[in-house]
């Protein structure tokens, strides 16, 4: 198909006379050489890194309001993907938090089929609650620097979860973007690398913010933006 495009946009040139012909031809050829690169796709991944896959298929565990040893990965609701930073009471964000918890989500997983938005007026219950609910605390972490786990998983659904919360311990964990996309991560469904199939390394540098032992780093990866953008 390029070579065609080419093939036409020379034929097109020819007609003309003069300087002109010239100039237009190269702009016609420059403008095949900006798109062709975008017509290559990433190759896909050689792993299945995201929930529910034929390793790790446990159904979504409903845990109400605070995590368990049986939280599970699950699914989010939907493509729309409502955040709401903790305000008050305990597991309140500081400013600097919040502000680096959103960057992090607008340029990690907006970019990808879903579509980050901030709630100002959080639901807590019903059919349309909100996606996450951020909270900064250690209470019942057992020693995790962070967890996520379901709130309330959608009715009738034995994958989805209509609302998460993600607890991170203080002391500038909120800051470090790596943590707060592996815990988001959880939420639309990415795993680690001892559930993906087949099972690779934890610390895989395929996993991208999914590595587990360390820090994990900034940014979700090629494999799992093709995940989330296969399953939303």
């Amino acid at each position: 198909m390029l070579h065609e495009y080419v093939k036409h946009a020379a034929a097109a040139a020819a007609r003309l006379t003069g300087s002109a012909s010239s100039r237009i031809a190269a702009v016609l050829i420059s403008v095949v050489a900006v798109l062709a690169p975008a017509q290559a796709s990433a190759a896909a991944p050689d792993y299945d890194g995201i929930y529910p896959n034929d390793r790790y298929r446990p159904k979504c565990a409903d845990l109400g309001g605070n995590p368990t040893s049986a939280a599970t990965v699950c699914l989010t609701d939907n493509s729309d993907l409502w955040y709401y930073a903790d305000s008050s009471g305990f597991g309140k964000l500081e400013d600097l938090d919040k502000l680096k918890l959103g960057e992090m989500l607008y340029d990690q997983y907006d970019p990808t089929n879903l579509q980050v938005q901030y709630d100002y007026s959080p639901v807590f219950s019903g059919g349309g609650e909100t996606d996450i609910v951020y909270q900064e605390d250690s209470k019942d972490l057992d020693g995790a620097i962070g967890v996520a786990w379901c709130n309330d998983r959608v009715n009738g659904n034995d994958w989805r979860c209509d609302q998460t919360y993600v607890r991170i311990k203080g002391h500038g964990y909120y800051q470090k973007n790596g943590v707060t996309c592996h815990e988001t991560g959880h939420v639309v469904g990415l795993l680690h690398g001892f559930d993906t199939d087949p099972e690779i390394h934890y610390q895989d540098s395929r996993l991208g913010c999914m590595v587990t032992g360390m820090i994990p780093p900034g940014s979700l990866g090629s494999n799992n933006r093709q995940f989330i953008n296969e399953v939303y």
